[in-house]
């Protein structure tokens, strides 16, 4: 199935279609507790939607997902686009800088989110992003916040004495339930309703400038790709079937955990979360929840073959669940594992634009290759400077248009997004050969991509920028086989003792998401920092100087 079919189908239909086949199967649950059927979940998603049309949701509401994964979560992004309106997926990682940020910027009437996960306390985070939040609410009134000024209620996943909290989500369902004005039917007209165009998804990821951009992708999209990837089943996830149980590990809040959501309800598996994220949790979940399948990082991977009860028999007994584990779940010495298929997607284009959806080898002289354009996607590779097509076997920018690239982003002109002819410019550096196979080789603009994140480095030095005693700085990626690339800074100083590589990193660590803190600091003078020929910092020069000591210990 591509973009230029007949079919245009809502997620509310689709879901219709999905609950008819598989009603009484599993759907979701985390490690030791129960499952809830398909059944349940449609029971308290549409709860949930009525709770929200009850309080004045309706079609194109901006509904914030601040969530971890579990039913929660797909509950609340079900409700919300049963009713029309727009969830806005918010990473658990934000603190109170990015935070503010998203709330603002996204324009949200509804916060969904949750009251702390793990050692995070996000109401804590809430009042500290928004120092009036505590009074901006009268009585039972709507929220009436000058920084904030379309959010009219926050929900949490527990009860919370504060109070700018509506109350908690049971209770938001409880409402939907009981309400007299939004009745299932007046639920299933609004269903009716939605279309296919309405924009269903704002994901908010890294740019290359230092704010968080949001991406729009519309209802019609959500389930085209939804239906692709399913009906594929080589491409990302991989291998789901009927009943499968499959561990997923990447947050739902970002693309990738997005679509292996989608994908396992659209074929009737059983998403299956674990907390833990240490290998010994999962090799636990594994045999516990009988897994068929999980999102291992290939990191984690390595990190549980290396524990003795990880079994070479308990790997062998799970389908791979996306290309990137072919190699290191493949047994069979014979595969030329640089010739098994893997493909490459982003955020802008609902997880992968390219690949090989046969799933077979790749020819011996394209081993390494991340594949061709799936149907209905166009690709072209331009010089980033002039901007015009280049030669086959030589390196440019990757531009991608077709039916599963972004709507737009949001609060930006559609000229700032996407060129004359409909192309979005990626940032990616490839090459193609042969019969269109890419290569990918680099980010253009020193964007670093690090276990399957995107930071980005202006970021990350505007914060690093505001410490005390800094002078000059460059953040840039350092390979690393595990992560990809990791966030390395060289920081010059005014010769202040205080200002350490620990002092640095913590720096960070109190204001940014803990994927963008360094995991390499370099102290330096300012003279250590190579520079151009205009007086700008070189970071090719600076990754090539400071770089090799990244993997040093």
């Amino acid at each position: 199935m591509t973009g230029d079919t007949d079919t245009a189908l809502t997620v509310p239909e689709l879901w219709r279609q999905i609950l008819a086949r598989h009603a009484d199967l599993d759907a979701i649950k985390m490690t030791g507790q129960p499952a809830l059927t398909f059944r349940d979940v449609d029971r308290r998603s549409a709860a949930m939607a009525r709770g929200l049309v009850a309080r004045g949701a309706g079609k194109g509401s901006r509904i914030g997902i601040m969530l971890p994964n579990g039913p929660d979560w797909a509950i609340a992004w079900l409700a919300t686009a049963r009713i029309g309106a727009i969830a806005v997926t918010m990473s658990t990682l934000f603190l109170p800088r990015e935070l503010r940020h998203v709330v603002r910027n996204a324009d949200l009437s509804v916060l969904l989110m949750a009251k702390s996960y793990l050692r995070s306390d996000y109401v804590a985070r809430m009042e500290e992003a928004f120092p009036g939040l505590g009074d901006a609410r009268a009585a039972d009134g709507p929220l009436s916040l000058v920084d904030a000024p379309y959010l009219r209620e926050v929900w949490t996943s527990e009860p919370v004495d504060a109070p700018w909290v509506s109350g908690a989500l049971a209770e938001l369902e409880r409402q939907g339930e009981a309400s007299s004005l939004a009745t299932a039917a007046l639920l299933a007209a609004q269903e009716a309703h939605v279309s296919a165009a309405d924009l269903g998804l704002l994901i908010y990821t890294s740019g290359s400038t230092s704010d968080p951009k949001g991406v729009l992708h519309t209802q019609g999209a959500i389930v085209r790709k939804t239906i692709y990837l399913g009906d594929t089943n080589t491409l990302y996830p991989t291998n789901l079937g009927r009943g499968d149980r499959a561990i997923v590990t990447s947050p739902f809040f970002w693309v990738g955990g997005f679509m292996s959501l989608t994908c396992s309800f659209y074929h009737g598996a059983c998403v299956i979360l674990e907390p833990d994220k240490s290998p010994e949790a999962m090799v636990a979940a594994i045999r516990a929840e009988k897994a068929t399948q999980a999102g291992f990082t290939l990191s984690l991977l390595k990190q549980m073959k290396a524990l003795e009860d990880c079994t070479p028999e308990l790997l062998a007994g799970l389908k791979p669940f996306n290309t990137s584990q072919w190699q290191w779940l493949n047994t069979d010495p014979s595969v030329p594992t640089r010739q098994l298929p893997r493909g490459i997607g982003m955020t802008e284009t609902l997880a992968t634009h390219s690949g090989e959806p046969d799933g077979g080898l790749l020819p011996p002289e394209m081993a390494g290759s991340v594949g061709r354009p799936i149907p209905g996607m166009d690709r072209k590779l331009v010089d980033p400077e002039t901007g015009e097509e280049v030669e086959p076997g030589q390196p440019g920018e990757l531009c991608v248009r077709g039916w599963a690239l972004m709507d737009g982003m949001y609060k930006r002109e559609r000229a700032e997004v996407f060129d004359r002819d409909g192309f979005y410019h990626t940032g990616d550096l490839c090459e193609e050969r042969g019969d269109r196979y890419m290569f990918f080789r680099s980010r253009l603009g020193g964007m670093i991509k690090t276990s399957g994140a995107n930071v980005s480095p202006d970021e990350v030095e505007a914060v690093i920028r505001e410490a005390p005693g800094v002078v000059e700085l460059a953040v840039v990626g350092a390979p690393d086989e595990a992560l990809g690339q990791l966030v390395m800074a060289v920081v010059a100083t005014d010769g202040r003792p205080d200002l350490t590589e620990a002092f640095v990193k913590d720096w960070v660590k109190a204001r940014l998401s803990p994927f963008k803190v360094p995991r390499k600091v370099f102290i330096c003078r300012y003279d250590d920092i190579p520079r151009t020929g205009t007086d700008k910092v070189h970071k090719l020069a600076v990754l090539e100087k400071f770089g090799p000591l990244a993997g040093a210990d």
